[in-house]
């Protein structure tokens, strides 16, 4: 893979920021820039790996997949799941329809299955 950028990046190396901010120093010394040309290719290069990371990360099933994790999560919250009830509906949600409705809805079904178990727990004592 060769990736290859070109395009206009005006930086400063001494003054403005840089000579007011203590965190622009210690970048600038960590870095060890000889000078400014440097400088401007260490940047052009982290760009070049960032679209790297991205592209590789959209081509993969990594961030939809997180993405629809994190989603139902924060369905099972808002549906007002317990801890204990979240790993469950989360699942039910994964695998069905995936909206605030359908989260109250699987909530209820976990409920009532789980007054059901406790029910039949007790009938056997």
């Amino acid at each position: 893979l060769v990736g290859h950028l070109q395009l206009p990046l005006p930086m400063g190396a001494v003054g403005g920021a840089i000579g007011a901010l203590p965190m622009a120093q210690v970048v600038r010394r960590l870095g060890g820039y000889q000078n400014l040309a440097i400088m401007q290719q260490v940047i052009a290069a982290l760009g070049l790996v960032q679209n790297l990371a991205a592209m590789r990360a959209l081509a993969g099933p990594g961030i939809q997949a997180g993405h629809m994790k994190l989603q139902a999560n924060a369905l099972a919250i808002a549906a007002g799941a317990t801890e204990t009830e979240l790993p469950m509906l989360v699942n039910a949600l994964r695998q069905g329809s995936m909206d605030l409705k359908h989260a109250q809805q699987y909530l209820t079904t976990i409920r009532l299955n789980k007054k059901v178990g406790q029910s039949k727990d007790e009938n056997r004592d």
